[in-house]
């Protein structure tokens, strides 16, 4: 990679201020420095050695919009002539924040095809940190991980429906009829998944009086947040949380890998996977690319709501994932299973 010329001299490091738009790093831990790494973006996947990605990943923290090239530098202590050469770069594969978004032109195609892309990559991402994998790789995980994940699994899909009634409380005409049936079609589903906790040990008494995480009432929360403000990002929503496909042999083979890290009867989680087939069944994978004519946003502001909202909703089922493991993986902790919701009469 060179500098490019025209670039520099067209560039005040001292005032110029450094913005990206969205950009996911993929890179093992303990790569080598000639090792592959890759930068996904909304346009194009990039691979590039992982010595050059290290270098990046020391300035990305300070590419807010709110400092030059002059202050990364002296932050990171790198060499701004080195920053020259990653910013060119980032120019030329238009990974660059506009200097001025309101100038730029906006079609309903062109946006629609935006919001796909992001959507895919997005739902990518939490399939990679999804803890179900977790749970089946071969060291495994404590065993109060797998409670907990169906548990919590279980107060986000009795909370789910009501969610998407808030979209279809706030939609119209054709877009409002099909939410309406897409959250009776999830109505009632969380029996599913409580079947699955019996099956695991765990009492209906046990799960009724439990309260969840604060990360799976926080995806309840933005849900609706987002969806009675745009209902038909549930659209978008559908695509980024429903199960993309249904294999039933992967789902023996993940069955059978479950029932021999932890001591499972082999079809424990039986009635979670005929949910998901239930839903699979549906259609519900492919709400987004059957209906993307509802989808009709091309304000500025509402895009920008709208992303935001969708990011935010990603980052809090990674944090449910993560919340999860902390909250249930280790018993000697003296934390609650199932976590109980606070009364007056116990303070």
């Amino acid at each position: 990679m060179t500098k490019d010329k025209s670039f520099v001299n067209n560039m005040d490091q001292h005032s110029w201020r450094h913005k990206l738009r969205e950009n996911i790093w993929h890179m093992r831990s303990d790569a080598e420095p000639d090792d592959p790494a890759f930068l996904i973006t909304s346009k194009a996947k990039y691979e590039l050695p992982a010595q050059y990605v290290r270098g990046f990943l020391k300035i990305r923290p300070y590419c807010t919009g709110h400092n030059s090239l002059s202050t990364i530098a002296e932050m990171t202590q790198t060499n701004a002539d080195d920053l020259l050469v990653f910013f060119n770069t980032f120019s030329e594969i238009d990974l660059l924040y506009p200097d001025s978004c309101e100038s730029l032109p906006l079609d309903r195609d062109g946006i629609n095809q935006s919001l796909i892309n992001i959507i895919s990559i997005w739902a990518g991402e939490l399939h990679s940190v999804y803890i179900a994998n977790e749970l089946a790789r071969e060291q495994g995980l404590p065993r109060g991980i797998l409670i907990g994940w169906m548990t919590e699994m279980y107060h986000y899909v009795k909370d789910f429906p009501l969610a998407l009634q808030c979209a279809a409380d706030s939609a119209e005409g054709e877009l409002k009829l099909l939410l309406e049936r897409y959250a009776n079609e999830e109505l009632g589903h969380e029996v599913f998944v409580l079947d699955t906790l019996r099956n695991l040990g765990v009492s209906a008494e046990e799960v009724a009086s439990s309260t969840p995480l604060i990360s799976t009432r926080a995806i309840g929360l933005l849900l609706r947040e987002l969806l009675s403000d745009e209902p038909s990002a549930t659209l978008l929503a559908a695509a980024l949380l429903e199960a993309a496909d249904f294999d039933e042999d992967n789902i023996g083979m993940y069955q059978q890998k479950l029932a021999e890290l932890y001591n499972i009867p082999l079809n424990a989680l039986t009635p979670y996977f005929e949910h998901q087939k239930i839903d699979f069944d549906l259609g519900h994978q492919r709400l987004l690319s059957d209906n993307l004519g509802l989808i009709n946003i091309t304000e500025l502001d509402r895009l920008d709501n709208l992303i935001n909202k969708l990011h935010d909703l990603k980052h809090a089922f990674e944090l449910q994932s993560l919340e999860i493991k902390a909250y249930y993986g280790e018993p000697r902790n003296g934390r609650y299973v199932q976590r109980q919701a606070m009364k007056f009469h116990a303070i």
